[in-house]
């Protein structure tokens, strides 16, 4: 492959990103980004999250930016170029393989980089995207696929094994990828489940249980050092619980992946391939394909096990990525395992047709997305602007410090499927505080307090006269909300 060709696979995923992330290019931001303008970049970084977590490089990132008087909004937009570009060396990546093992015409390369843009830019990537240090979330991607290149590929296990170390101290929450990519990697090599097959995907869950355990290590000796609690992600109960509840809302995954996908219709695209991949399997004779498909498709899935006892997957969809690549792998082992784009002008247009048609939901999907997600910063702000501008009412614009408390009322009514619900902290009743102080002109000091229910049935009654009430009451603002109201996106006008 030759130089133009590169920069032209990554230009047009540079572009394609862009045009799919436009509406985060005026910034978003997470509580994990309203968290660190409160605390501070250092202080976030080695004695809140990254360290106890060890995500090592986030930790050295973040603790450097400490020093420095970038502004989070800065920070963020930076952050967001570099993910799209560490994106599109990633389809880079996967669109060399694919011609490494199945050389193609020109004609042919478009498939080639549809799939593979698909693979890495799929409905999921949404939920990573969010973070200011999303581009480290994304290097950890890079990585294990570089990872399993040099260890499956090209059998160089030393480098195999060093990407994934520096992949696995990036993000963890990555390593379903790892491990479904793995076996779509000896699939494409051995073209069949033999004992080579094995013997390679051995040694790389070897390589991955080698690496995980010293990041365990990390996060169960390191903080010690900085004198920190460790992470609450590995105490005994919360494994069982997070289990639980895992396997119990998994069908959520299948049906529409937490909103993040259209519902039902991932599992038409999995029909129809399906299909037309059994007809081609019988009319040729050919029924391993069929059994292969099936099989990445149950490896896909299962491969979220791994994180089943460390994170919740209905808050953390990007724990969920191998969901989204499933249908591109599926192109991928077509590609080069059948002949199915050779053999008949039917099976071709069709696949074809089916490829072009989730290309253009998946581009909609995200632009959909990405919008939620903004309308739930937009609420969010415009509530902080209104206790804000209670707050120099009640209080005037010299106080420094202010109690508060909010009830809610009505909550129960609140669809929390829908994204814009669940990453709006207002709606949510969460961290009301970091979100107060991101969004208001001055940075007070809020304590929230316990409420009394006595003193919100005397002084508002039973039920509100508007959604948002508020009441300065013995010197803490009474926050009464009722969310009962259907319409509230357009009652914020955002």
């Amino acid at each position: 492959m030759n130089k133009k060709e590169k920069i032209i696979i990554i230009s047009f995923s540079i572009l394609l990103g862009i045009f799919m992330y436009n509406l985060f290019l005026s910034g978003f931001y997470s509580i994990d980004t309203e968290r660190i303008d409160s605390q501070g970049y250092f202080d976030y970084a080695i004695k809140d999250a990254y360290i106890k977590d060890g995500r090592i490089f986030s930790a050295i990132i973040f603790a450097l930016l400490g020093f420095t008087n970038l502004s989070i909004k800065t920070v963020y937009l930076t952050n967001l170029g570099i993910s799209i570009l560490i994106l599109s060396i990633s389809v880079l990546e996967i669109y060399k393989i694919l011609n490494k093992i199945k050389p193609t015409n020109n004609k042919k390369k478009i498939l080639y980089f549809i799939v593979s843009f698909l693979y890495v830019f799929n409905f999921t990537l949404i939920d990573i995207m969010q973070f200011i240090d999303s581009f480290v979330i994304n290097i950890s991607i890079l990585f294990f696929i570089k990872s399993l290149e040099k260890s499956i590929i090209y059998k160089n296990r030393k480098k195999g094994f060093l990407y994934a170390l520096i992949a696995i101290f990036c993000y963890q929450g990555t390593v379903p990828v790892y491990i479904a990519t793995a076996f779509l990697f000896c699939l494409l090599i051995y073209k069949k489940i033999n004992k080579k097959f094995l013997s390679d995907f051995i040694i790389s869950m070897l390589i991955m249980s080698i690496v995980g355990i010293l990041n365990i290590l990390f996060v169960i000796i390191v903080p010690h050092f900085f004198e920190l609690e460790l992470t609450s992600r590995i105490s005994l109960s919360n494994i069982m619980k997070k289990v639980g509840d895992n396997f119990y809302n998994f069908y959520n995954i299948i049906f529409d992946c937490y909103g993040y996908f259209p519902k039902y219709l991932l599992l038409a695209f999995y029909f129809c391939i399906f299909i037309i991949i059994l007809i081609y399997g019988i009319k040729e004779k050919k029924f391993n394909h069929v059994v292969d498909i099936l099989s990445l498709l149950l490896v896909y899935m299962f491969s979220l096990f791994i994180m089943f006892p460390i994170e919740s997957q209905k808050n953390i969809v990007r724990i969920l990525v191998p969901i989204g690549e499933i249908f591109s792998a599926i192109y991928i082992y077509l590609i080069c395992n059948t002949s199915i784009f050779e053999k008949n002008k039917f099976y071709k247009k069709t696949l074809t047709f089916i490829l072009f048609l989730y290309f253009t939901i998946n581009t909609y999907n995200t632009l959909k997305v990405t919008k939620e997600y903004k309308m739930a910063n937009m609420i969010d702000q415009t509530f902080a602007k209104k206790v804000e501008t209670k707050i120099e009412e009640e209080y005037g614009k010299d106080t420094n410090e202010v109690d508060f408390t909010i009830f809610y009322r009505n909550c129960e009514n609140i669809n929390y499927d829908r994204i814009t619900y669940d990453k709006s902290l207002y709606l949510k009743g969460m961290y009301t505080t970091y979100m107060l102080n991101f969004y208001m002109n001055r940075n007070y000091k809020l304590t929230r307090k316990i409420y009394d229910e006595n003193v919100i049935l005397e002084n508002f009654g039973v039920k509100n006269s508007k959604q948002l009430e508020m009441k300065n009451i013995d010197g803490v603002l009474y926050i009464v909300i009722d969310l009962s109201d259907s319409n509230i996106l357009e009652w914020y006008k955002v």
